[in-house]
């Protein structure tokens, strides 16, 4: 389980790759969830097919307290 959180303007972003191959069928799933200023509900966008991840330049784009 990979996730990269971070904050913009008071929403909470969750970018996330799940992956349990111990279970079967095997479970995969890659996304984002937001959740908006004073909401408890998170509301969550799953990708409709693999992403490619490459997190090796995370460090040139997220704020140095985001890290």
């Amino acid at each position: 389980m990979t996730s990269i959180n971070f904050t913009i303007d008071g929403y909470e972003y969750s970018v996330f790759d799940d992956y349990n191959g111990e279970e079967k069928p095997q479970i995969s799933s890659q996304g984002v969830s937001v959740t908006a200023p004073g909401k408890p509900k998170e509301v969550s966008f799953v990708c409709r097919a693999k992403p490619k991840a490459d997190y090796s330049d995370l460090q040139a784009v997220l704020p140095g307290d985001q890290q």
